[in-house]
């Protein structure tokens, strides 16, 4: 964790600078939660090369999933967050068919994919995938538990908000109370900890959406900026220390909260790339294990780290863009 606890530190310093010199406040607009998606997604191949591989050009994120994971599902809450107050009761009409296709068939499509390239390099078809998933938390496409994660977390929030005679801190608490339960069926049911331990990072979003003004309003005053992200972090470290490790989603309820109201003070919405990174985030995210693996298999097997390297994150991306383009044609409004 130390490569990423300098990544705060760095964030925090950078952040002091420009709240003495450029007075800067950067809304987390969707221009610029696309970006840290787009960030995060590069992150999380380097990330899971790390079990593949072993070369410095992935090693600084060898601690970085829970983290970063963390940070999608905050985007995730945020997001629903800022879409229901701009729309009210209105956006949950038709929001399980609509949000949640948007997840189901690009996972169904490319973990079809994935088992049919799996039977042809190896002759193995796996019978009992579903029973692996359901009792076990092994997902049938590498590293799409992200995915299934955030299909129970739509359905959470679906039947959270469409309570109509509940004020909205009602509805998040009940948000709250379904992603601890949901955390621990899942740590009693002995699922990796990738599973659960960043599960508190969604209701995160959406409470920093809903105070967002309020957030902003503190932390931009110059004393509470100077002290909350340091006291924030030595209660980071000292919860980490207890090795409790049901206290570990907390750690992750916060660092995303932090990171992204750091970046608030920070003018950083220029580039061009990573706004389009965040857009296939998705896809990359289940299409990046189905390289790692197919790439070192038994009829293709790319000895070199760094070119197998080289090689996962071109087949990606370029594959990436394509299930995009596939599964949202453009529009042929005149």
């Amino acid at each position: 964790m130390v490569s990423f606890a300098l990544l705060i530190i760095s964030l925090y310093g950078l952040s002091l600078y420009a709240s003495f010199h450029n007075k800067v406040y950067q809304p987390f607009d969707n221009e610029a939660s696309q970006k840290l998606k787009g960030v995060s997604c590069l992150l999380i191949i380097c990330y899971h090369l790390n079990f593949h591989v072993a070369t410095p050009l992935v090693s600084f994120a060898s601690n970085w999933g829970a983290p970063v994971v963390s940070l999608f599902l905050f985007i995730s809450g945020y997001g629903l967050m800022a879409s229901y107050l701009k729309k009210g009761p209105t956006y949950l009409n038709g929001f399980l068919n609509k949000r949640l296709w948007k997840i189901i068939k690009p996972l169904l499509l490319v973990t079809l994919v994935y088992q049919l390239a799996i039977y042809l390099d190896q002759g193995i078809f796996n019978t009992e995938l579903l029973f692996d998933l359901i009792n076990k938390g092994i997902t049938p496409l590498p590293f799409s538990w992200f995915a299934y994660s955030i299909i129970i977390f739509y359905i959470f929030f679906f039947f959270a908000f469409r309570l109509n005679n509940s004020s909205l801190g009602s509805k998040i608490l009940l948000m709250i109370i379904f992603s601890i339960i949901y955390m621990i069926i899942l740590f009693r049911s002995e699922y990796e900890r990738a599973w659960w331990v960043s599960s508190l990072a969604f209701p995160s979003g959406l409470i920093y959406r809903f105070r967002e003004k309020e957030i902003i309003a503190v932390t931009h005053k110059t004393l509470y900026h100077f002290i909350l992200a340091p006291l924030a972090c030595i209660f980071i470290y000292s919860l980490v220390q207890t090795k409790i490790e049901l206290l570990f989603p907390i750690v992750y309820f916060i660092i995303p909260a932090l990171i992204v109201n750091l970046l608030s003070f920070l003018n950083w919405k220029n580039d061009k790339i990573f706004t389009y990174l965040g857009k296939i985030s998705y896809e990359v995210y289940l299409l990046h294990g189905f390289w790692i693996y197919l790439l070192r298999g038994k009829h293709i097997f790319i000895a070199s780290d760094y070119l197998y390297i080289l090689t996962i994150f071109s087949f990606t991306f370029i594959s990436a863009v394509f299930l995009h383009r596939l599964l949202n044609p453009p529009s042929n409004k005149l």
